[in-house]
């Protein structure tokens, strides 16, 4: 996840750098930043772990439900990890931004404002 998070500040800067330090620097919108993270994303979902612990708390259960539960549990995983990547993804490019403001500022100071 750590790498992932650092991809995404890495090209967020690397984009809009200039923007950054005019201060001018917008967010992407979250379906853009949520289309980014997915496509470096590796999602991984142990089936046979899951499969396992649903056929031993719900011994009574078919195959088919097996698979259907399977299911919503990926789906619902996958989304709450993707969440969790995003919230992580947006506050680590805001601290990052903050950093490189404050590096400005204080270079302005020694330099400019002397």
């Amino acid at each position: 996840m750590e790498n992932l998070i650092r991809q995404c500040v890495s090209l967020i800067i690397r984009q809009d750098f200039y923007k950054i330090l005019l201060n001018e620097f917008k967010m992407p919108s979250a379906s853009d930043l949520t289309a980014f993270i997915e496509e470096i994303w590796i999602f991984e979902f142990n089936e046979f772990e899951v499969e396992s612990n649903l056929k031993l708390t719900h011994p009574e259960w078919s195959e088919e439900r097996i698979r259907e539960e399977m299911k919503k549990i990926r789906h619902s995983t996958y989304e709450n990890q993707l969440k969790t990547m995003y919230n992580t993804v947006v506050k680590s490019i805001e601290q990052a931004i903050d950093n490189i403001q404050d590096e400005v500022k204080m270079i302005k100071k020694k330099y400019i404002d002397s």
